[in-house]
């Protein structure tokens, strides 16, 4: 992660940045596609902690994404982690 990830509450989704080839790429991932994979076992204080914690994982899934010819912003989804 290029940088840390910033929490839209309102619309329950979180931002950061990939860098890809020496360029950052933009990503969000919501709260309900981190829940359906990993259950409910961080509270929402303790989202963003957990995705920085999990960096590796989520970098990776935008990486995927974008071999994949995904866009910008790179929207990730349950099933891509």
């Amino acid at each position: 992660m290029e940088t840390s990830p910033h929490l839209n509450a309102l619309a329950g989704n979180a931002q950061f940045q990939v860098r890809l080839a020496g360029r950052p790429v933009t990503a969000f991932i919501s709260e309900s596609s981190w829940r359906a994979r990993f259950g409910d076992g961080c509270s929402d204080s303790g989202f963003l902690e957990t995705l920085v914690a999990n960096e590796a994982l989520l970098d990776a899934a935008v990486a995927r994404r974008v071999a994949a010819g995904a866009r910008q912003p790179v929207v990730l989804r349950s099933t891509d982690l």
